[in-house]
């Protein structure tokens, strides 16, 4: 929406991925679903680190599609960004695998 009404929160995203990493790992699927429950719980895990990899280091540079950035800011950003949004993903897959593991794989 334009003047920054309405859209995705900060960490909007981040958060709800953690809240649906949270809720499939509550859920007694283990037993259905096997490795199968452990998969879609990284998944979701991967997800987290990469919505807040982009929340972190893209927010303020990709607003307004970047218009309002000038172009090295916004290429350092970019650069930060895709480093760290694998560093943030693998470290939450870790911590999920971690939770999922202290739960009691299948």
């Amino acid at each position: 929406m334009p003047n920054g009404h309405g859209g995705v929160p900060f960490l909007g995203t981040p958060i709800f991925f953690a809240a649906m990493f949270a809720t499939f790992a509550g859920l007694p699927l283990k037993t259905l679903l096997g490795w199968a429950w452990v998969a879609i719980c990284l998944v979701f895990a991967a997800l987290v680190g990469w919505r807040l990899a982009y929340s972190l280091h893209m927010w303020d540079a990709d607003e307004y599609g970047g218009a309002y950035t000038e172009p090295d800011v916004y290429r350092r950003a970019v650069r930060r960004y895709r480093v760290l949004a694998l560093v943030y993903t693998v470290l939450t897959v870790a911590v999920g695998f971690s939770i999922l593991w202290w739960r009691g794989l299948p």
